[in-house]
């Protein structure tokens, strides 16, 4: 039996190009946070044999320095409350399915989610509602990740509606999926102690927006911030709630007592659902 032929120099070189060529897909969900994301990209470029640390990953987005050459990350970077947010990149990395070098940067995939995101804002529709709404980019993109976590498609918009009537009326926001991000803790039934957190996250606790956004919302939701739906708006609904989570439907309540009666009614299946996590 002949040995094995022994690579020359130039079929290495070779190898070593198609590899350093290798691209892989990988697809972010929309409603992801950055600390999810990451161990995301690290397991999965790591599986394809190319070096990816989450840590850095994070490190690069609770700054984001070195991204000011994005004007939408330079006016989040200088807003009054820059300094409070967990990572200054949350929100601002579009969810969506891309292509990517195995052997690629934590530089390199920031960048391409940025740039996929200056795209979806600068679109004539989008710019158009931004500009009419009066709302600053960042607190759409903020509101839209709330948005993006409280609903689906089919309800972003009244869910919007909802935020913007208690945002004018100077009420709270009370959404417990800023609890949940201030908290770690995803349970649909949420305590006192839950709601109760202080953080500049927890809309229970602060009036108005949170201090950022608290995942990357998609387009859709993008959208829906800056276009809440009329009719809900103009007839004062003030209160959402999820039904049955195996169905996912919202029911929308104008007064308290309307909504109060309603989480009696689905609390046992919010517990339930609970239960089986």
């Amino acid at each position: 039996e002949e040995p094995a032929a022994t690579p020359t120099p130039v079929q290495s070189e070779d190898a070593a190009l198609e590899d350093m060529q290798r691209t892989m897909r990988v697809t972010i969900i929309e409603g992801t946070k950055l600390e999810d994301m990451a161990s995301q990209l690290e397991e999965k470029i790591t599986a394809e044999g190319g070096t990816f640390s989450a840590a850095r990953f994070l490190e690069l987005c609770k700054t984001g320095t070195g991204y000011e050459v994005y004007p939408f990350v330079a006016d989040a970077l200088g807003g009054e409350n820059a300094a409070s947010r967990n990572y200054a990149l949350e929100g601002y990395l579009f969810p969506d399915t891309y292509e990517i070098f195995v052997h690629t940067s934590e530089e390199a995939v920031i960048d391409k989610m940025l740039t996929r995101f200056s795209e979806i804002v600068s679109r004539e529709e989008f710019s158009a509602a931004l500009s009419q709404s009066g709302m600053s980019l960042d607190d759409a993109v903020t509101l839209a990740s709330v948005i993006q976590k409280e609903g689906t498609s089919e309800s972003f918009s009244k869910i919007s509606a909802v935020f913007h009537n208690r945002l004018s009326g100077g009420m709270p926001l009370q959404s417990d999926v800023t609890a949940q991000y201030a908290s770690g803790k995803s349970a649909l039934t949420m305590t006192q102690e839950d709601v109760s957190i202080d953080s500049p996250y927890n809309t229970y606790r602060v009036t108005g927006l949170p201090v950022g956004p608290i995942c990357s919302p998609g387009e859709a939701a993008l959208v829906a911030a800056v276009t809440p739906d009329a009719d809900y708006v103009a007839e004062g609904y003030l209160y959402f709630l999820l039904t049955d989570p195996a169905t996912g439907v919202i029911a929308y309540s104008k007064t308290y007592a309307e909504h109060a009666a309603l989480a009696e009614q689905y609390a046992p299946l919010w517990a339930q659902h609970d239960a089986r996590q």
